[in-house]
This record gives C-alpha cells, sequence and structure tokens, in this order.
C-alpha cells in the first residue's frame, strides 16, 4: 500500500494528531459529519494537502481531537507545542505564562516606541502611541 505523507503543515499536525489519539480517517471524518461512505476519503485529502478544509471543518476536526484549532495552522513547532500544553496548564500556570507574555511584549513596544519618537511609525499594524497607552489584559 503507498502511503501518501502530507505536504501541507495542516496535513501533517492532523495526520500527528488523529493518530496519537487512534482514530482512523473515517472514524474521524464519521465523528465531524461526514458521510460514512466519503469519509476516509475526504479526510485522507485534507491530510496529504489535496484539499484544504474549510476552518469551519477544521474546528470540527480539532474539537473531534480534543485540540486547539490554532494547532492545526501553527507554522512554529515550538509554538504548537506551547498551544496543546496550555489546555493541559493549571490556572495559575496559565497566568504565569501569561504575565511573563504581557511583560515581553510590553518591553518590546517601549523600545520601538523609543527607538522610532517622533516618527508616527506604526507596530503590528497599531502606532506605536497607541500600543503604548493601550491597557495590558490584566489592568482591563
Amino acid at each position: 500500500m503507498n502511503v501518501k505523507h502530507p505536504t501541507t503543515l495542516f496535513g501533517r499536525r492532523l495526520r500527528e494528531a488523529r493518530q496519537r489519539v487512534g482514530f482512523a480517517q473515517d472514524q474521524l471524518g464519521v465523528r465531524i459529519g461526514l458521510d460514512e461512505g466519503t469519509a476516509s476519503a475526504r479526510m485522507s485529502r485534507y491530510e496529504t494537502g489535496v484539499h484544504a478544509p474549510s476552518f469551519s471543518v477544521a474546528v470540527k476536526v480539532a474539537h473531534a481531537l480534543r485540540l486547539p484549532t490554532a494547532y492545526l495552522y501553527c507554522e512554529d513547532d515550538d509554538l504548537a507545542k506551547l498551544i496543546l500544553a496550555w489546555e493541559l496548564m493549571s490556572r495559575a500556570e496559565r497566568k504565569t505564562l501569561k504575565t511573563a507574555a504581557e511583560e515581553k511584549l510590553a518591553d518590546a513596544f517601549s523600545k520601538n516606541q523609543k527607538a522610532h519618537a517622533g516618527r508616527g511609525l506604526k507596530t503590528c499594524g497599531i502606532s506605536v502611541s497607541a500600543c503604548a497607552k493601550s491597557p495590558t489584559p490584566s489592568e482591563r
């Protein structure tokens, strides 16, 4: 039997996650509401990159596999692991990680604002002054 390897990031993450939970392609397809007669072929096409699922189908797939949808689209392998780990973290662990991320972002925006003061440059699509004045999620 000739096994086609995933050619897309989405396909690779989908196949790895599906195999990790022990679902056959047809089982996963049926779980997300595909017709039993076409479920395996459709899932195979998503995995090999022949077809890309709509976002709503990707959400159903992620839900069936019990993982965040973002994992299926994440380009960075380390960040993808972090996305998976997020679901396993306690509220306190999540708060610690969020605080560290917020501090890093605030520091980066502050440095950027100082480097580009008065030039009206933008960072992340928002004006630097807007970034500096925006409250952090913990301040809201």
